[in-house]
Order: structure tokens, then sequence, then C-alpha cells
């Protein structure tokens, strides 16, 4: 599992470059003040998924995962303790965008964290 840095400063758009696992992944996320959620898009050479609801706790990219062959996006919250959900301003601090690799997705739907 790796943790992605993602820091939206309090704004409202992101868009950034990783390297993950020798694959150049490119971020693009938003925050929809209509309906109060993040959504991104994610792209590689390999293919791209866009608008995605960012939703902790699930698998961000799902079975037609050809962006990142070797794994899956996935938001988890820092503390267990904290109790407010994923919002404009706790993305990057109280909830993290990690890449897992496809070991990890198994052992995490497993421990039912997925």
């Amino acid at each position: 599992m790796i943790k992605i840095p993602v820091n939206t400063n309090n704004g409202s758009y992101l868009v950034e470059k990783v390297n993950i696992e020798g694959t150049m992944l490119n971020i693009r996320l938003l925050w929809n003040w209509r309906d109060g959620f993040w959504y991104g898009d994610f792209e590689t050479v390999n293919g791209k998924r866009c608008g995605i609801r960012l939703v902790p706790n699930s698998r961000l990219l799902r079975s037609h995962n050809n962006v990142l062959e070797n794994g899956e996006l996935a938001i988890f919250k820092r503390e267990k303790t904290c109790a407010e959900p994923l919002n404009h301003d706790n993305l990057g601090k109280a909830y993290i965008l990690h890449y897992l690799t496809k070991d990890d997705v198994k052992v995490f739907i497993e421990a039912g964290m997925l």
C-alpha cells in the first residue's frame, strides 16, 4: 500500500502527476459544490477513468481497471477516531488516497475494509 500525497490547500480543484510503480498517473480532483462530493479523473498510458466519485473504503477504479494494471486506488481515513465524512476540507488530511497492489486488495476485501 502506497500513500498518494494529495494537497488541495482548501481549493476545489487539483491536478497532480505521481509515479506508481513506474507508471505515471495523472490525477485531477474536483469538488462538486452542488452535491457535496469529490470526483476524480485518473489517467495513464494504459487508459482513463473519469468522473469517479471518491467514496472512502471502496475500490475507485473497480473491475474495469485499465488505468493501473497491477493495483487499485482507494481512500481511507487517516485516523479511526475521525467522525466527520469526507468533505471539501479534509481530503489529504483526515482522508488519504492510497494505491493498493492486487495482494493488498485481497487482504482489504477479506478484512471487510473494501
